[in-house]
């Protein structure tokens, strides 16, 4: 019969133990995920032209209005940012922009009869369509898309600032260049902005156009009449980092503040640190062609490395099974460090 000594069974022992306990370890050792809260996968605005998609009468019983495939505005759509005018209505009531199907009790603008008046809605789509009713009465209602919102990964989100005013001048018909990207909080690489549009004492009846710089479509921000001071929200992409602004008669004086602004999404900073989550010592032996590593200082020195020392073991200690246990436990340590990078010494 094969008879094994207690030295002889420890050291086969002990390489596989080391072994098993490496295999352990790579799971109790790993990468930090990064704190940093991504982006959200849905609910990222694509600014367009800003673009005239409806024009019609609308009374009590719901319009549907297809949105996607028209302006611009991707099939891959959920929602849309719109702007709704009512003109001449011929009862005072409220308008409703909701997603098509969907009917509930609510109020996109109030209006009273033959005010014409618009404002800025964000709409959800359903199967690519928005339905528009009226309370009461019939008005002719006009829509302009400005952009909408997706899933997709190239998109911007949103930024809130804390409301600056930008521009303040006197238009007029000819369009007015208003530079902002890189202007205050807006940083330069902003896609789109939104900014609340006031139109101060006009000179005659008309409309306000807030569109991207060097696109001068048919479209109105807000419709105002004369000597009336009146404001909405417009959300307009931004061409060479700027908007132009001009009145479709007469002139007033235009405010501008920003509220908040689009930008392509931030990756989120990666970490490549690791973390020792359960403190494991497993005795090993150093790579093969290399020396071993340094002992803790209670012991000497090693003796520098060569090819007949491959292997350096400190001074005998007692032979007592308490001591060589000890020496067992203490005689080398499990690094983890990135690759290509030294091992720290300890």
């Amino acid at each position: 019969m094969l008879k094994l000594s207690l030295p002889r069974v420890t050291r086969l022992f002990v390489p596989v133990l080391a072994l098993a306990l490496v295999a352990v370890g790579v799971g109790w050792i790993g990468p930090v995920s990064s704190a940093s809260a991504a982006a959200p996968s849905s609910g990222r605005f694509t600014p367009v032209n800003t673009t005239r998609i409806f024009s019609g009468t609308v009374g009590t019983k719901p319009v549907v209005v297809p949105i996607t495939g028209h302006g611009g505005i991707s099939s891959a759509a959920t929602a849309v940012v719109v702007n709704v005018e009512i003109s001449t209505p011929t009862s005072t009531g409220y308008l409703r922009v909701t997603a098509a199907g969907s009917d509930p009790r609510v109020a996109t603008q109030e209006f009273t009869k033959g005010q014409t008046i618009s404002n800025l809605a964000t709409v959800k789509l359903s199967g690519g369509k928005i339905q528009a009713k009226l309370s009461a009465g019939s008005a002719k209602v006009f829509m302009d898309v400005s952009g909408y919102y997706s899933t997709s990964s190239s998109a911007s989100t949103y930024s809130p600032v804390t409301n600056f005013r930008l521009f303040g001048k006197k238009v007029g018909t000819t369009p007015v260049r208003v530079p902002i990207a890189g202007v205050g909080a807006v940083p330069s690489s902003a896609t789109a902005v939104a900014v609340n549009t006031e139109v101060s004492t006009p000179t005659a009846a008309g409309y306000v156009r807030v569109t991207p710089y060097g696109q001068n479509p048919t479209v109105a921000a807000q419709v105002f009449t004369k000597g009336r001071t009146i404001s909405n929200l417009v959300i307009s992409k931004l061409s060479g980092g700027a908007v132009q602004v001009k009145l479709s008669a007469g002139s007033a004086t235009v405010f501008m503040d920003v509220a908040g602004y689009y930008s392509p999404r931030r990756p989120a900073p990666s970490s490549s640190r690791s973390t020792r989550r359960v403190p494991t010592r497993v005795p090993c032996r150093p790579a093969r062609g290399r020396s071993a590593w340094p002992e803790p200082p209670a012991y000497p020195a090693p003796p520098p490395a060569s090819s007949s020392t491959r292997r350096w073991r400190p001074p005998p200690r007692p032979a007592t099974s308490e001591s060589r246990r000890e020496e067992q436990t203490r005689r080398s340590r499990l690094r983890s460090s990135p690759l290509a990078r030294p091992s720290p010494t300890w």
